[in-house]
């Protein structure tokens, strides 16, 4: 039986402009259903504004005939109702960006090469693309190292070394980095499909190396370019006063 939502009213939808379920209005709606002999499955989509923010962005929720969840109403009675599949365009976000990430005049904005497969990384991660996530994470090390002084054409191993050497980073972010290198080469060459807590520390690590690479530094030298203003404008301390017999 088709259903049909008007336009111009509302329903609560996430908004990951938001990072919250905020009133949304409908800006547009379609059914779609099907069966056959044994099965039927409907989905809704919903074109949304959020009335927040004024994101716009497409939901479906989507049934079907075999999935359903149980559950006894106040009258102890026995019911159920069908279990929806909710999904979003853009996708919601599964890990939230860092805010160094997302500001208007981030660091990361100066490492040239770096924008697209970190945007991918995250990209990937929203849409449960887990292995092209975690390979996307050994390119983002790759342009990073690059971006710091490294020859493109050295080993992960040799590139990690030389990292140390030039005091880019520690003892142990070289071990770290080395289990998320050999984590993206596990997934590029032998498949490997990391759950979701691993794949959390993965971005962890990387978050941590762009942290301590470029937006640290970055941070230390504006703060050092203010304390210099505002050392010349700190009244200088008065010599002693000269007592007149």
């Amino acid at each position: 039986m088709s259903v049909t939502f008007e336009v111009g009213s509302k329903k609560k939808a996430y908004c990951r402009k938001c990072k919250g379920y905020r009133n949304c209005e409908i800006k547009g709606f379609y059914f779609q259903s099907d069966h056959n002999d044994h099965f039927s499955w409907t989905t809704e989509w919903f074109l949304l504004q959020c009335c927040g923010c004024d994101e716009v962005f497409c939901q479906t929720v989507a049934t079907d005939s075999e999935s359903y969840y149980y559950f006894t109403d106040e009258d102890g009675t026995e019911a159920r109702e069908p279990e929806e599949t909710i999904e979003y365009w853009p996708a919601k976000n599964k890990r939230q960006r860092p805010e160094w990430m997302t500001d208007i005049l981030s660091p990361l904005d100066e490492v040239d090469g770096l924008s697209k497969p970190l945007s991918e990384v995250y990209g990937a991660l929203d849409n449960d693309l887990t292995i092209l996530a975690t390979i996307g994470v050994r390119t983002v090390f790759d342009v990073c190292s690059a971006a710091l002084g490294i020859d493109g054409d050295f080993t992960f191993k040799r590139k990690l070394e030389e990292l140390v050497k030039l005091g880019k980073i520690g003892q142990l972010d070289q071990e770290n980095l080395e289990t998320l290198v050999e984590a993206g080469n596990a997934s590029a060459h032998r498949g490997w499909l990391p759950n979701s807590q691993e794949l959390t520390t993965i971005l962890d690590i990387l978050e941590h190396f762009l942290n301590v690479s470029f937006i640290a530094p970055s941070l230390r030298k504006q703060l050092d370019e203010k304390a210099r203003k505002l050392k010349a404008k700190v009244p200088p301390k008065k010599g002693p006063k000269v007592k007149i017999p």
